[in-house]
């Protein structure tokens, strides 16, 4: 994960606003026209912040880019992209977006989120009511390098910061002779050097191995993802905070939806890029997550278990603990 902040160019048109009477707008298309942004009611916040990887490209990119299709006379979105480390210092100063973007791992933003409109998603649901919608997933994949179901030597799992990969190996029994947690990118150069191994891996895995033109094989694991990028209102006022939903509504309706094969992601409620990278990944098919609320120093202390192959029962069990139905 990136340690520096990155400000989109919506971003920068917003600084320069202050001292000039204009600011230029970039669209999908590349071309740019003078906006006098004294003339918008709203100049929408929107806060990112990456916890797990992605497919390909920026997921902030992607939405500074429906930022610019949906900003119109009345309202302007502007994207800025943080750390974990960042965002809690923002907050921790009283500094609040209008939205956020973000996945496991940022918990401390709760107190701040509005109830939103219920959907038939209930990853971002606690006690009944609504506060976060599923904008992009990613899914977990079992990758091999030949096709038979001989029993693997070394499985390399692919272990983000706040992430729970190691329960989709459970679920799905996978057996291996050892088990080997790396950082994303070390588990994919492990696989790539190894022999007779495997890595439990995620869409960014696929990417990178079609890119290389590596030969391998990739099977679903769909029964469980954390791999969730959710978007919240946290609007201080009431007219900021419709605004804000009517966002979060075009982001989540599937014109926007089905433009998320641009970065490798998939979508929550559409059945989206069915080309091969893919490998027959079916998000529907997931009936249980990690929910974004839960405590970033519980989840660090579980994979901090699994990882000194400290796994026992009591480890296995506060992880199975984490996980919220996605489905009625």
């Amino acid at each position: 994960m990136k340690k520096f902040q990155r400000i989109s160019l919506c971003v920068l048109c917003l600084l320069v606003v202050v001292s000039i009477p204009f600011a230029y707008k970039k669209t999908a298309s590349g071309q740019t026209f003078p906006i006098q942004t004294q003339k918008h009611k709203f100049v929408l916040t929107l806060w990112h912040v990456d916890t797990f990887e992605g497919g390909v490209g920026s997921r902030a990119d992607f939405l500074s880019s429906r930022g610019v299709e949906y900003s119109s006379d009345g309202v302007i979105i502007m994207v800025k992209n943080h750390t974990v480390e960042s965002l809690k210092t923002a907050f921790s100063k009283g500094e609040i977006p209008d939205m956020i973007s973000y996945g496991v791992g940022v918990e401390f933003v709760l107190p701040y989120l509005k109830s939103l409109p219920k959907t038939d998603f209930l990853g971002g649901e606690i006690n009944g009511k609504c506060y976060a919608y599923p904008w992009c997933v990613g899914g977990y994949y079992l990758i091999t390098k030949t096709e038979d179901n001989r029993l693997i030597d070394r499985l390399f799992i692919s272990q983000n910061d706040y992430n729970l990969p190691f329960v989709a190996k459970e679920n799905h029994k996978i057996e291996a002779r050892e088990t080997v947690f790396k950082k994303p990118l070390d588990a994919y150069v492990s696989f790539l050097s190894g022999k007779d191994c495997a890595i439990l891996g995620t869409q960014r895995d696929i990417r990178r191995l079609q890119s290389r033109g590596v030969e391998f094989f990739a099977t679903p694991l769909e029964n469980f993802s954390d791999l969730i990028q959710y978007v919240s209102v946290t609007s201080q006022s009431q007219e900021r905070y419709e605004e804000s939903l009517k966002f979060l509504q075009y982001l989540t309706a599937e014109k926007c939806q089905l433009q998320l094969e641009k970065i490798g992601m998939f979508s929550a409620f559409f059945s989206v890029g069915q080309g091969d990278y893919t490998k027959g990944y079916d998000f529907k098919k997931v009936e249980y997550t990690v929910s974004p609320f839960t405590h970033s120093n519980e989840l660090v202390e579980i994979i901090d278990e699994l990882r000194r192959e400290n796994i026992t029962n009591n480890s296995l069990l506060r992880a199975k603990n984490t996980l919220k139905r996605l489905k009625k």
